[in-house]
């Protein structure tokens, strides 16, 4: 498959277009593409970054658990309904990961449910 990619990748360069091919795992590339974004990033700031199979594991759980994210919310928005010891929600990432969007809709549906909700930004650590 690393094979096919490399093709596609030489063919967008030579050609300067997209390249469809059929046996393309497109998937897969993304993935290596983030790998390599990533990869550069941390090269650039003179760390080292783990293997790509290591790191293809962790981005295969993280995206099963993305599309877990609505069920989540629900969970919580439960346990605050339920009046459970669940008061502060913390959301962290790296930045342009979506944290304010997503504190925005979570706030959303927790008034939604007639639930007091408030969000905010703390500056960058």
């Amino acid at each position: 498959m690393m094979k096919n990619f490399f093709v596609n990748q030489k063919y967008h360069k030579i050609h300067s277009s997209d390249f469809l091919n059929f046996e393309f795992d497109e998937d897969l590339y993304l993935e290596y593409m983030d790998y390599n974004s990533l990869s550069e990033f941390n090269r650039t700031k003179g760390k080292e970054f783990l293997p790509f199979s290591s790191y293809s594991k962790h981005y295969r759980d993280a995206k099963q658990e993305a599309y877990r994210a609505n069920s989540k919310t629900k969970d919580l928005i439960a346990k605050l309904v339920d009046g459970t010891k669940t008061n502060v929600i913390i959301i962290s990432g790296i930045p342009g990961s979506g944290k304010g969007r997503l504190a925005d809709f979570m706030s959303r549906q927790i008034r939604m449910e007639n639930v007091p909700s408030t969000n905010f930004k703390m500056a960058t650590v």
